[in-house]
């Protein structure tokens, strides 16, 4: 019983890691694309 509740916890780790990095990507994507929309806004 230990192991299998281990090996959940450690494939919720790493499905929360994958998901906040997908995230981090999402939001500098987003801000990356405003700001370029800005600097084309000022032009």
């Amino acid at each position: 019983m230990p192991d299998a509740a281990r090996r959940l916890l450690r494939a919720g780790l790493l499905l929360t890691a994958e998901a906040e990095a997908v995230v981090v990507a999402g939001a500098t994507a987003t801000a990356r694309h405003r700001g370029a929309v800005g600097l084309t806004r000022r032009r």
